[in-house]
């Protein structure tokens, strides 16, 4: 493993502040399950987010 991964199982699934904007969203780090090394971010943002509510209505 490199230290790069070293850095991104330390803070797997711990919130990090930011991500929009528009709300109080929070990101979080989670790794790919089949590929080693890899890692996704996501940010969760707050149900009332106007960018969350547009990318939904985009989505149906």
């Amino acid at each position: 493993m490199s230290a790069l991964d070293d850095l991104f199982e330390q803070t797997e699934d711990e919130p990090v502040p930011g991500g929009c904007d528009k709300c109080n969203a929070y990101q979080t780090m989670t790794p790919d399950p089949v590929h080693e090394g890899i890692f996704h971010l996501e940010v969760h943002h707050d149900d009332w987010c106007p960018f969350l509510r547009a990318k939904q209505a985009g989505n149906n």
